[in-house]
């Protein structure tokens, strides 16, 4: 996953996802008795091999197209070419796109996602959620910068930089809204998270269709863009920590993962039901967690682009508002469902892990300026200035 989001090598990029992919599919299996995460597996080997049957598809068109594996150098090979190659080029970027999404379980390639997540074990799905889309996210996040980079975030005869920022918008725009509204009807609270984990994915694809400069507001795209997934990978890293970690403790008291069993949560165990108060309000992205800033700085930079992305600010209104009706739905069953149930005496380390998730996301809002100049400084060198040279010798 470090040499995903540390190359602009084509070849390199390859054996990065499939080194990624072929242990997750290992993990997702684990559990060789339990039926559905056996079934899980499979299809998420299924899926994986298509998706990276595109995705090498796709890049060897690329490289016979312009004969470099280096993403920047195809970015000056394209304004060269001109429009004659436009064809098969769309068609290369849609395998790319199709090899990564598949890994951000961006719609419509996330089918594998909340059935891979129910089936595994609950350690297994939080570290996908958050390291397996994290990485594939700073990987796009990485090619697309560095090719926009090259064309100096303006359209050019036969590359439009737009259509293709365009297509990444509209699968961020659908993939978060799948995500929220398939989550309305889950009664497992993994499923649940997981299609939480699929909208979310969709809100930080949205920052990533900034290819293009178009607002004054926005000087160089790759360094706003960079820090704000950053700061939303950081958040997430600790709201989805802090869920799965409530959530597995009280698989291990009391044996259930239906969201019906946490009536009473409140009386039964009110640390844990705290712990995943703060979790849940923070992937809402209300305050005063670090959902909020997270979310705030995805819309700032669409807002300051202006165009289109203006559209995809009122998209992700739209569905916070709709996630806070399936995320109240737990809260209100921990505090406002009675139940007769004994009270809950889970691991001290596990407690103290959920404890510990809430109160940083408390502290990441509340210590926002300092996190902010870090995450802008980590992202101006991962692919501001200096991120060429950075990205050359990791190649080498």
């Amino acid at each position: 996953m470090m040499l995903m989001s540390s190359t602009s090598n084509l070849l390199m990029l390859f054996m990065a996802v499939e080194m990624a992919s072929l242990p997750s599919y290992v993990l997702a299996g684990f559990r060789k008795t339990h039926r559905i995460g056996a079934e899980a597996s499979l299809k998420y080997v299924l899926f994986g091999a298509a998706a990276s049957a595109v995705m090498v598809y796709g890049l060897s068109i690329l490289y016979g197209l312009y004969g470099t594996l280096q993403v920047d150098e195809l970015g000056r090979a394209m304004i060269a070419g001109g429009a004659a190659s436009a064809p098969l080029l769309a068609v290369s970027v849609f395998g790319i796109i199709v090899g990564i999404g598949f890994k951000i379980s961006a719609v419509p390639f996330h089918f594998w996602c909340p059935d891979v997540f129910e089936g595994a074990s609950i350690d297994v799905s939080a570290f996908l959620s958050v390291a397996s889309k994290g990485a594939a996210l700073a990987l796009l996040l990485r090619v697309l910068m560095t090719f926009s980079a090259a064309l100096g975030y303006q359209d050019h005869p036969g590359v439009s930089l737009s259509s293709i920022a365009m297509v990444i918008g509209i699968i961020g725009a659908v993939t978060c809204t799948v995500g929220n509204t398939a989550a309305f009807v889950q009664t497992n609270i993994k499923r649940l998270l997981a299609y939480s984990s699929i909208a979310h994915a969709g809100y930080m694809l949205c920052a990533v269709s900034l290819l293009v400069r178009h607002g004054e507001g926005i000087k160089n795209p790759a360094d706003q863009v960079s820090q704000v997934l950053l700061f939303y990978l950081g958040a997430y890293l600790f709201m989805n920590l802090g869920a799965f970690t409530i959530a597995g403790l009280i698989w291990r008291e009391t044996g259930s993962e239906r969201i019906a069993d946490y009536a009473g949560l409140s009386r039964r165990q009110p640390v844990l039901a705290v712990a995943m108060f703060c979790c849940l309000v923070s992937l809402i992205g209300l305050p005063p967690f670090a959902g909020f800033m997270a979310k705030w700085n995805v819309l700032w930079v669409l807002f300051q682009n202006g165009g289109w992305w203006w559209i995809l600010i009122v998209v992700i209104g739209i569905n916070t508002i709709l996630s806070a009706f399936y995320y109240f739905r737990v809260i209100r069953v921990m505090y406002l469902t009675p139940s007769d149930e004994p009270a809950l005496f889970p691991n001290p380390v596990g407690t103290a892990i959920g404890v510990a998730c809430a109160a940083i996301l408390l502290l990441m809002l509340i210590a926002y300026n300092p996190l902010d100049r870090l995450t802008r400084s980590f992202g101006q060198v991962y692919l501001g200035s200096g991120g060429q040279t950075r990205t050359a010798q990791v190649d080498q």
